[in-house]
Parts: structure tokens; C-alpha cells; sequence
């Protein structure tokens, strides 16, 4: 990876980033996995999508639980463990972040597009509760 290339992927992902402080309070770090993550996460596949792939914007996107999460209740500490009542949120979150940052890739956007990728990617939550065994109680 270049500097150029990082300097890039910062700033797209400093979108996603603010969007979700300003609108759910909730703040991500973005950086090196060797440099945030408190274990090893050598390999991973963003690093190969760069290298080899020649994909210019990968990401590895870890959503939680957070660390203090995971100190008050030392039962989510080891592994990606998430409460069921958090899903939705974490969900709502990344979607949110993720919408900010596929704007950063287009020149103009058509609020019908915006609109209709909305739609679609929208999560019933009621639905997957009613549908789900064990889930989403």
C-alpha cells in the first residue's frame, strides 16, 4: 500500500466514521489492524485484496463488541460474542457509515438511487423475530 493509497482510504472511511458519531454517538477507529486490533490479524483479507487483487479501497470493518463492552461483561471478552439485543444497533450503524461512504465513490447522486438502495437494504426486525428460531428475542 502507498501513502497515497492510504491517505485515500482514510479520508472515505472518515465519512463513514463521522457519519455515525453525528447520528448515533458512537465513535469507530480507523487504522492498521496492527496497530488497533489487541491480537494478532496477520493475513487478512484486506490486505490481500490490495496486494493482489489490485483492489484499490478494502476494508476490515470489526463491529463489536468494543472493548469496554467486553470488560463490563467478561463473558463477551474472548471471541465476537454479541448480545442479540445489540445486533440491531451495530447493524443500523455500520449501514449508516457504510451508505456515507458509497457516496465518497460517486460524483452526483440521484436521491431515487439513494432511495431505492434504502428500500432494499432496509432490515425488518420484526420480520426476523417472528421468523427466527433463538434470535432476535
Amino acid at each position: 500500500m502507498t501513502k497515497l493509497n492510504y491517505i485515500k482510504i482514510c479520508t472515505k472511511a472518515s465519512y463513514a466514521i463521522r457519519t455515525i458519531k453525528n447520528k448515533f454517538n458512537y465513535t469507530y477507529t480507523f487504522g492498521l489492524p496492527s496497530q488497533l486490533l489487541s491480537y494478532d490479524a496477520s493475513g487478512a483479507s484486506d490486505t490481500w485484496a490490495m496486494m493482489v487483487a489490485k483492489i484499490p479501497y478494502a476494508y476490515t470493518v470489526e463491529l463489536g463488541p468494543t472493548s469496554q463492552e467486553s470488560y463490563e461483561n467478561i463473558e463477551f471478552f474472548y471471541g465476537f460474542h454479541v448480545e442479540d439485543k445489540k445486533i440491531k444497533y451495530i447493524v443500523e450503524r455500520a449501514y449508516a457509515g457504510l451508505r456515507d461512504y458509497m457516496k465518497t465513490f460517486v460524483f452526483k447522486i440521484n436521491k431515487d438511487i439513494l432511495s431505492e438502495i434504502d428500500k432494499q437494504c432496509a432490515f425488518d426486525f420484526d420480520i426476523l423475530k417472528k421468523n427466527s428460531s433463538g434470535y432476535w428475542n
